[in-house]
């Protein structure tokens, strides 16, 4: 699938954009961006890949919109996904250590992201200490959150490893949300194989916990 770059500014700043309060220092970067930095800023259709596995890793992303998957391949050829990014979200954070990405990227639904060459990520890390530390608030993010997928596919059953990513996935009970991955890909993200998770989806409708329409699902008010 191709990909758009998108150059030239917009009439007005931003509001409200996630990459001005997470990820690296983004008020030296996007300051002045009017919502259309330097880089440029890359669209993904759905199913459109940001990087793959093995690629040359020489750039940091961050996502504005959309939903979007980290997925590595084993040895053997299977796919594992990693974690799901949303805006505000750092990927590629590898490149600052690796010549290689780690993960493939693919976008789950129309999404957009702002990419940081590493070039200028380490010239900025050298002239300012507040892009350190975002730095690290945007490292210490993604360890969190890698430690939180390590507990869902460790001890935990698998009608709890569904229920839990449905649920972080979820609004409000009550609240009807669309799902941005298909069983297949939530099996791939819990170590489950599609036939697991459809089973405790069911289980979790028999039990009058979760409704679903499709691709959308709502969780009802725990009594």
């Amino acid at each position: 699938m191709t990909v758009e770059w998108t150059t030239g500014r917009a009439t007005a700043a931003p509001t409200g954009c996630p990459a001005r309060d997470r990820g690296l220092e983004l008020r030296n970067l996007c300051g002045s961006c009017d919502g259309r930095p330097r880089q440029g800023q890359l669209r993904l259709p759905r199913r459109g890949m940001l990087h793959l596995q093995g690629e040359t890793a020489d750039t940091v992303f961050l996502v504005i919109e959309g939903t979007l998957c980290e997925t590595r391949t084993t040895e053997e050829g299977r796919a594992q996904g990693m974690r799901l990014l949303g805006p505000g979200d750092v990927t590629g954070t590898e490149a600052l250590v690796s010549g290689r990405y780690q993960c493939s990227v693919e976008a789950l639904t129309p999404a957009r992201v702002c990419r940081v060459p590493i070039a200028e990520a380490e010239a900025r890390l050298a002239t300012t200490s507040l892009q350190g530390v975002a730095l690290c608030r945007a490292l210490a993010v993604e360890m969190m959150g890698l430690r939180e997928r390590i507990m869902v596919l460790g001890p935990m059953p698998a009608q709890e490893r569904v229920e839990t990513a449905l649920r972080a996935m979820a609004g409000d009970d009550g609240e009807w949300v669309r799902l941005p991955l298909n069983r297949r890909e939530l099996g791939e993200l819990l170590a489950l194989t599609q036939e697991t998770v459809s089973r405790c989806v069911q289980r979790l409708k028999r039990a009058g916990t979760l409704q679903t329409q499709g691709r959308r699902i709502r969780f009802l008010a725990r009594a």
